[in-house]
C-alpha cells in the first residue's frame, strides 16, 4: 500500500515565482502524488511587500499544498527567535487543523540558512530529516562576494542585518565559512541527502553516506504539448529566432560570449526572457540589451516560456566557467528546451557530457558560433526525436518517484531498529 508524508517543506525560493524551481516543481510533484505539503517560503522584508499584494493570504490553501508567507524584520535575535516560532506554530496548527497528525512526516530543508534552522528541527519533531541539495551555495554572490542588487538605505539597513547576524547568530563566522559550517551541520544531522550534481555529492559524501544523486528534471509534458498559436512577439520578429530563457545574472550568465555571439550572427535574432539582476548586483548583462538584434521580453509566465520555447529556432545556455556553475549548477531549463526537440548550444560544463550526441557543446567562443551556425541548419529528425525521448524519462514524476523510493527505504530502516 502507498504510503502518504507529510512533507514540510522549507524553500530558499517562493512557491509563486514566475520560474518555477526545483523547489516549486518537486513539491508540486509531490502533491499531485498524494502527500501533503506545508509550503515554507523564505522569511524575507522587502519581497514580502510585493509577494503579499500578489498571494493577498499569510497562508494559502493549494490542493495538497498548504503555503506559508511570513516577514521578517531582521535575521538576529530577538527577531529570528520570535520568526522561528512563528513558523512553528503555524505549521502546528496547520497540522492539527488538518489532522495530519499520524502521518510520518519529512522536513524537506532547500533553505541551509533559515532562521533558527535547528530549533525549528528540534521543535517539529519531523520523523525525516531531509536536506535537499541543488545549488553550490558557497559560490553565490551572496556569501562569495558579499553582494546584493539593492543599494541606498536598503543596502545599508542589508548590511547592518548581516553583521548583527553574523556577532550573534553565525559565531563570527561569515561568506563562505559560514556556508560550509552550516551545510555540514545540517548534513551530519539529516538522516537522508540528495544532491542535484555530482559535484555536490562527493563534496556531501565526506559527511553522510546515506547520499543519493538524482539531477534535475524537466517539465516534458508542458514542453512537449503542440502549440498551434505562435506568440505575437515572435510573430514580429526576424528569423531565424535562437533563444534563451531564465534569470539573467552575471555569475553564470556570460555577457561577453552572448555579446561576441550577438556580433557574430547580425542576421539572427536573439531573445531573451527573464529577470535582470536577480541575485547580483553586476550591470553587465544591461549592456547586451542594446543590440539591435537583441530582443528582451521581461519576466513571462512558467507556461508562457514553454510556448516561446517551442517557436524558438534553437536554444542556448552560454554560461560562464566559474565555481559556481561547475560544481553544482544543473539547468533546470536544459531538459525543458529538449522537450520541444529543437537544437540546443551549451558551454562545455561537465555536466553535460552525458548529452553531446544531442546537444551542441562549445569549448570555446568560437566554436560557440560554428555550433549555432549547424544548430540553425539541422536537418536531422532523429535527433530532435531522441532528445525528446530523453527528456521524457528525465521529467519530475521519474524524480520524484525515485527519491519517495529512497525515503520508503529510509523509514523502513527507521522502524524496523
Amino acid at each position: 500500500m502507498k504510503k502518504t508524508y507529510l512533507i514540510i517543506c522549507l524553500s530558499n525560493q517562493f512557491f509563486e515565482t514566475p520560474f518555477k524551481t526545483n523547489k516549486h516543481l518537486v513539491m508540486r510533484e509531490l502533491a499531485n502524488e498524494g502527500h501533503k505539503v506545508i509550503f515554507v517560503n523564505p522569511p524575507t522584508r522587502f519581497k514580502w511587500i510585493s509577494y503579499r499584494r500578489q498571494q493577498n493570504k499569510l497562508i494559502a490553501n493549494k490542493g495538497n499544498i498548504t503555503e506559508i508567507t511570513l516577514f521578517t524584520i531582521f535575521n538576529f535575535p530577538p527577531f529570528s527567535l520570535a520568526t522561528s516560532f512563528a513558523h512553528y506554530f503555524i505549521i502546528w496548527l496547520i497540522i492539527q487543523l488538518n489532522g495530519w497528525q499520524s502521518l510520518p512526516s519529512v522536513l524537506w530543508v532547500y533553505h541551509f540558512d533559515f532562521p533558527r534552522l535547528f530549533k525549528l528541527v528540534q521543535r517539529l519533531k519531523a520523523d525525516l530529516l531531509l536536506y535537499d541539495v541543488v545549488d553550490s551555495y558557497p559560490d553565490f554572490p551572496e556569501y562569495s562576494d558579499a553582494d546584493t542588487k539593492y543599494v541606498g538605505l536598503m543596502k545599508r539597513l542589508l548590511r547592518f542585518d548581516q553583521y548583527l547576524k553574523m556577532l550573534f547568530e553565525q559565531g563570527g563566522k561569515t561568506g563562505q565559512e559560514w556556508v560550509f559550517h552550516r551545510e555540514a551541520q545540517l548534513a551530519e544531522k539529516a538522516q537522508l541527502l540528495f544532491t542535484s550534481h555530482p559535484s555536490l555529492t562527493k563534496r556531501f559524501k565526506a559527511l553522510n553516506k546515506n547520499i543519493h544523486y538524482l539531477p534535475n528534471a524537466g517539465a516534458y509534458s508542458l514542453y512537449s504539448k503542440p502549440y498551434h498559436h505562435e506568440p505575437n512577439e515572435l510573430q514580429q520578429l526576424k528569423r531565424p529566432i535562437v533563444g534563451y530563457s531564465g534569470a539573467l545574472d552575471a555569475y553564470k550568465f556570460d555577457a561577453g560570449l552572448f555579446s561576441e555571439i550577438v556580433e557574430e550572427n547580425k542576421d539572427v535574432t536573439f531573445v531573451l526572457i527573464g529577470p535582470l539582476k536577480l541575485s547580483d548586483s553586476n550591470t553587465s548583462i544591461q549592456k547586451v540589451l542594446n543590440f539591435q538584434n537583441v530582443n528582451w521580453l521581461g519576466v513571462k509566465s512558467f507556461e508562457e516560456v514553454a510556448v516561446f520555447t517551442n517557436y524558438f529556432d534553437a536554444y542556448i545556455i552560454p554560461y560562464i566557467k566559474n565555481n559556481y556553475t561547475l560544481n553544482g549548477c544543473f539547468p533546470v531549463k536544459l531538459f525543458n528546451a529538449m522537450a520541444t526537440g529543437i537544437p540546443i548550444v551549451v558551454t562545455d560544463l561537465p555536466i553535460y557530457e552525458h548529452l553531446s550526441e544531442v546537444i551542441y557543446i562549445a569549448k570555446n567562443k568560437q566554436m560557440f558560433n560554428q555550433l549555432l551556425s549547424t544548430a540553425l541548419n539541422e536537418k536531422d529528425d532523429e535527433k530532435r526525436l531522441l532528445r525528446r525521448e530523453i527528456a521524457k524519462h528525465n521529467d519530475w514524476t521519474s524524480k520524484v518517484r525515485r527519491q519517495i523510493h529512497h525515503i520508503d527505504t529510509m523509514f523502513s530502516e527507521i522502524y524496523h531498529r
